[in-house]
Formats: C-alpha cells, sequence, structure tokens
C-alpha cells in the first residue's frame, strides 16, 4: 500500500537523559525503522530456515523487493531476543513451585488423552557457528583462538500415542517438540524441565527417557526426572558390545561377527542377564591381559544401565528402544542455528501433515 509516515511525540527521557519516541517503543520499533510487522515476521522467519544471506536472496526472489542481508539478520536477532524473553517467562512459571500446574493446564492440548506417556530423547551434538564475525584476524593477532565448533545440548518431546506409521509403514511422529541450547547442563535442565510441563509432566501416567550412554544426560535424568523409566539407545548398546569383540578378536572380524551376534539377539530379546553375565565372566577371566581395560570398562558400562536394558518388555508395550528421534528433529534444527544465537536458545514445535495411523502392537 505504499509508505506510511506516522507522526509521534519525540522527547529525552527524565531518568536515562535519552531521547526517545514513546510510540517506537510500544510498537517495538528501532530507530530508522522501515520494517512492518508482518515484513519482520516473514523475515525471521526465513532466517530459520537458512542462513541471512541465502533468506535475502529468496526474499527478493520470492517477492521482487530487494533487502539486505543485514537486515535480515537484525530482524532475526530482534524477534529472538522476544523468544528469549518468552522462555524466561516460561521457565519462571514451570519452576515455581506455586504456578507449575497452572502453567501446565495452561498448555493442556484439546486432544489429550487421559492416560499417556511422555517420552522425552536428550542427546548433545557439536555444531559449527563463527563466533565474533569479522574478528577472525584480530583475534588471531592478539594470540586468540577463534571458536567454530560448539556443544549443543537438545531434546525431543512427544506422547507415546502420537507415534504412527504412513501408509508406506514409514515410522513418525503427528507431534512433537524440540529443545536446544549451547548452554551447560543446568541450563539445558531448567529448558528441559520447562518444555517437559509444557507437553504435561504434571498430568502423564509414566515418563520415558529415551538416550544414549552419556553419563551427564543420566545425571540429569536422575536430577530432574527421578521417577521416569529410562532406556538405553539399543544402537549404542550394541556398539559397546563391538568394542568388546574386537578387543577380544582383534582385527579378526569374522570371529568377532559370529561372538557378538549371539548377544546382540539376546540383549534384543529380554536375555539381557545373560549378556551381562558372559561380559562380567570375561572381565574377571582377562583381568591381567592388555584388553583387561577395555573390558572392564564395558562390564561397568552395562551394569550401571542394567536397569535400562529390557528392549523386549519395552518393544512390546510400543515404546521406542532407540533414540532416532531426536536426530530426525535436528536435520531441521542445524538450519536455525545459522541464525543469531538467541534464535538457538528455544523450542521447535513440529506436526506432521500426514494422516497417519498407531504402529502395531
Amino acid at each position: 500500500m505504499g509508505r506510511a509516515s506516522i507522526r509521534r511525540a519525540y522527547g529525552r527521557c527524565a531518568r536515562c537523559r535519552a531521547y526517545v519516541a514513546p510510540a517506537d517503543v510500544a510498537m517495538g520499533l528501532e530507530p530508522h525503522e522501515q520494517t512492518s510487522p508482518d515484513l519482520a515476521e516473514k523475515l525471521s522467519w526465513l532466517a530459520t530456515q537458512m542462513p541471512p544471506v541465502q533468506a535475502a536472496e529468496v526474499f527478493e526472489h520470492l517477492t521482487g523487493r530487494p533487502v539486505s542481508a543485514s537486515r535480515v539478520g537484525r530482524q532475526a536477532k530482534k524477534k529472538g531476543t522476544e523468544a528469549l524473553a518468552e522462555r524466561q517467562e516460561d521457565r519462571r512459571r514451570a519452576l515455581s513451585t506455586t504456578e507449575r500446574f497452572e502453567f501446565s493446564k495452561q498448555n493442556k492440548p484439546s486432544d489429550e488423552p487421559e492416560a499417556f506417556t511422555l517420552v522425552i530423547v536428550p542427546d548433545a551434538w557439536m555444531m559449527r557457528e563463527r563466533d565474533d564475525w569479522g574478528q577472525t584476524e584480530a583475534m588471531r593477532a592478539r594470540g586468540q583462538t577463534p571458536q567454530r565448533w560448539h556443544e549443543v545440548k537438545s531434546a525431543r518431546l512427544f506422547r507415546l500415542d502420537q507415534r504412527a506409521q504412513s501408509a508406506s509403514q514409514r515410522s513418525m511422529l503427528l507431534h512433537s517438540t524440540c529443545v536446544a541450547t549451547r548452554g551447560g547442563p543446568q541450563e539445558f535442565g531448567q529448558l528441559l524441565w520447562t518444555e517437559a510441563m509444557r507437553m504435561g509432566l504434571a498430568r502423564a501416567q509414566s515418563v520415558l527417557i529415551v538416550a544414549d550412554g552419556g553419563v551427564w544426560i543420566w545425571n540429569l535424568a536422575k536430577e530432574r526426572f527421578p521417577w521416569a523409566r529410562g532406556t538405553l539407545d539399543f544402537y549404542h548398546a550394541s556398539e559397546h558390545l563391538w568394542t568388546v569383540a574386537h578387543a577380544l578378536f582383534g582385527q579378526d572380524a569374522e570371529r568377532a561377527r559370529k561372538w557378538v551376534e549371539p548377544l546382540l539377539h539376546q540383549l534384543r530379546h529380554g536375555e539381557h542377564g545373560k549378556v551381562l553375565v558372559k561380559l562380567e565372566g570375561l572381565s574377571r577371566k582377562h583381568a591381567q591381559s592388555e584388553f583387561a581395560e577395555v573390558l572392564r570398562r564395558e562390564w561397568n558400562y552395562f551394569d550401571s544401565h542394567k536397569e535400562h536394558l529390557d528392549y523386549q518388555a519395552k518393544a512390546g508395550r510400543g515404546e521406542p528402544i532407540g533414540s532416532g528421534a531426536a536426530r530426525v528433529a535436528l536435520q531441521t534444527i542445524p538450519r536455525a542455528l545459522q541464525t543469531p544465537r538467541p534464535i538457538l536458545d528455544h523450542r521447535w514445535r513440529r506436526r506432521s501433515s500426514g494422516i497417519g495411523k498407531p504402529p502395531p502392537q
């Protein structure tokens, strides 16, 4: 509709002594703002899907209206700051002993069943993201090393009844949410607790945590969700059995395979107790061998997760035995992480556009 001009009061703040237009503050406009709220929403959304430079190119191609990458970046950062403020308020309410249940009640979906299981799949991964843009040479001149790789702690949350299969029998989730942060375990724990409360933690009949063997994950689970049932990711468990096989047989891949396959079958089909006995016996038998430390470490690994290994019973209840859901979610998250950091420390909601049916029992 063309350019819009707004006349508004402008003056000096008696408290901070800065010149300001109160209407600009009320409308969230920056100095010399030329972006409407609708346009700002579109630009910031594009920035969560791709880098600002590419987002600017896509926007111009679709609308015929040129926009600079820096403008896209500013809008993304602005929206990210707003998202952080929203997250901080949500976290405050979720952690409050007096407000958490009201917070949970306000976020209850209309289709929530009376009894359900909440599934939490935490993980950690490395992300390449440049800090201190444009300062690389100056930092190196000062003897500082620019940081590029950062650990991101993340989790995917969903109700067990939201698992389904497509017409082609492909597993899918009808609805899930994801959280991610570059912060430490404590910050991630608060972020995860907040989203779990939003997803029905206070109303769930049971809570299931599926994860690899990361010590920090299980420490967090014990601290935040001590009543939850745990499942060690089957793929990671099998990797540790292969580690034992390679320690025993070295480069003889065929002997290693013949040794490990029966144990994998036992582990998957309710005989994990036999696997534990086998590993304990090997650890004692080879206590003086050159690979004794490997056997002792792997035995301790499985012994510490002995309550998380009954895969046959878990699968019979329709529960996931792998943490692949977290990795599927992360296929979309890295694109968002290329925007300024405030966008990162929030949550993503995913809904399937397909019509699924419950998986067979």
